[in-house]
């Protein structure tokens, strides 16, 4: 069959729809099935004709598709950093293409069935990688796009979001070898084939949300949503803020609550860490727990970590530190957003540093190699400093119930928030800051995104948002008491706690990891094998 220019752009195009269409927050989760085989259909034009770069125009094709999934989905961004906004773009499309190129590479040397094999591996084993490295933007994993369709990926507490992509890659394959081979003899097979593909992970999910079991203790909770626009936030006076977060904190909290959640930089005066671990400079907030000494509290602060040397700073955080001097003295610093948790009758302030930063953001990407640029990368909504993270998740523990502290970006990553559970966390809570972006599918898609990690782990979860979505999430990623966006509030609400590991949270991303090294093997096999058959050519 001819197909002209014109109608391989309008296969393109018709990709980068069907991947956008079926994102949350929109009710058309079923095109992701569908969304590669327009794509696969140009590759398999382009390599059984006479073009004269192949490749390039693949990519090409592949860039056209992979910008309009990422522009309709994430265009939001731009309300935070325009320049950002299309760097992230532009990039996050070029990577989507790799796994595409490589599978044309090895489809050229071998089989087809071995070539989609490849495919798969190829673009599990990116998505992994993606979930790891300095430039990480993950929320565009194809695995995310079931958020809202909980009752579809129930499964996910044995594989993970990354089982959602496997389930979406083979079921696309499927799909296009059916079309493509539609005219021959032998449809019923492929056809029987893709239903059960469909089928049967649903009826998985279906049975495993009936054995969910919501038994063992439960904690009373507060999250506070004090609707502060982030914009403002470090400029405006903090003793209002402060003020704000314990009249709502009062409005709902008594004599039985356990704990009361602050969102993200709730504390945003840049305490040295120090002193609020020995209970200084957080005067509001003590006095707040004083009146209910049964609870404890657990809020979001930005910090600063000052040291006499740099090994006392590196102790605390990674890099980046600074040094400067302070009364004639050399002194190193870090800077660190960050949990605390406050107890009445504790003298220990236990502190988690968040480790997951947002590329540029908060903080440079390699930044050894970058650092001359910050400049300039500044202009793109990019930082020259950043925050220290920490290697370790760590849980906060009060009256013999342990929770981990999720900070806004974390709850992105699966196995991330896993680890938190394998510390031994009961239930999770996610501090965040979500109005960066304004009312828009952002805000809306970052609370779906809890529900993954809900089902993943079998935690409850609460979210303090400052300015919404605020929510809790039972371990099913049921998602109640949701709060209106741009709205102060406090929501008050039971979290059932849960001390069983998941098979997922016990082995993490092992989708991922087989993937990658699966696609290692396929590359050393195409690269040797092409050396050996051209030392056989001559």
């Amino acid at each position: 069959m001819k197909l002209s220019k014109g109608k391989l752009y309008i296969l393109s195009i018709a990709s980068g729809l069907l991947f956008a269409l079926a994102w949350p927050p929109l009710p058309v989760v079923f095109s992701i099935f569908i969304a590669f085989v327009p794509l696969l259909f140009v590759e398999d034009y382009i390599s059984k004709n006479n073009f004269k770069k192949p490749g390039w125009t693949l990519f090409l094709h592949g860039m056209i598709a992979f910008i309009i999934f990422n522009l309709l989905t994430t265009w939001w961004v731009k309300n935070s950093t325009v320049g950002g906004a299309a760097m992230m773009t532009v990039l996050n499309s070029v990577f989507m293409c790799i796994p595409l190129l490589l599978y044309r590479s090895v489809k050229k040397k071998t089989r087809a069935n071995y070539a989609f094999i490849s495919l798969i591996a190829f673009w599990i084993a990116f998505e992994f990688c993606h979930m790891q490295w300095e430039l990480s933007w993950s929320w565009l994993n194809l695995g995310n796009a079931f958020a809202k369709s909980l009752y579809l990926i129930q499964w996910y507490d044995i594989t993970g979001a990354l089982g959602g992509t496997l389930w979406v890659l083979l079921v696309n394959v499927f799909v296009f070898k059916l079309l493509k081979n539609f005219n021959t003899k032998g449809k019923l097979k492929p056809i029987i084939q893709i239903s059960l593909l469909l089928i049967v992970p649903i009826v998985v999910s279906l049975v495993k949300k009936s054995q969910v079991e919501f038994v063992g203790d439960k904690i009373s909770v507060v999250a506070v949503q004090p609707n502060i626009d982030p914009y403002s936030k470090f400029s405006s006076s903090s003793a209002e803020q402060l003020d704000q977060l314990v009249e709502l904190s009062k409005s709902k909290a008594d004599a039985n609550t356990d704990y009361i959640v602050w969102p993200e930089t709730a504390i945003p005066d840049r305490y040295d860490i120090d002193y609020v671990r020995r209970k200084k400079q957080i005067e509001k907030p003590l006095k707040l727990i004083e009146q209910y000494p049964a609870a404890a509290l657990i809020t979001g602060l930005e910090g600063m970590g000052i040291y006499d040397s740099e090994e006392e700073a590196l102790e605390e955080g990674d890099s980046p530190k600074m040094r400067i001097v302070r009364n004639n003295d050399t002194v190193w610093t870090i800077s660190v957003n960050s949990s605390i948790q406050l107890v009445h009758n504790d003298d220990e302030v236990p502190l988690y540093i968040k480790s997951k930063l947002v590329p540029a953001v908060e903080r440079l990407p390699f930044k050894k190699l970058l650092s001359p640029l910050g400049g300039i990368l500044s202009q793109f909504g990019g930082t020259t400093g950043g925050y220290s993270t920490q290697p370790e998740r760590e849980v906060f523990e009060h009256n013999g119930v342990k929770i981990g502290t999720a900070i806004c970006y974390e709850s992105i990553y699966g196995e991330f928030v896993g680890r938190f559970v394998k510390e031994g966390a009961q239930a999770i809570f996610i501090i965040t800051n979500d109005a960066w972006w304004g009312n828009t599918p952002g805000h809306k898609q970052h609370m779906q995104y809890a529900s993954l990690r809900a089902i993943e782990t079998r935690r409850s979860f609460v979210r303090a948002a400052n300015t919404g979505i605020s929510c809790f999430i039972n371990p099913l990623g049921e998602i109640r008491q949701k709060t209106t966006y741009w709205t102060p509030d406090a929501i008050k609400g039971e979290m059932q706690l849960n001390n069983k590991l998941t098979f997922y949270v016990r082995y993490g991303d092992y989708i991922g990891r087989s993937a990658t090294f699966m696609a290692v093997i396929i590359l050393l096999y195409v690269f040797v094998r092409k050396r050996f058959m051209n030392k056989i050519g001559k």
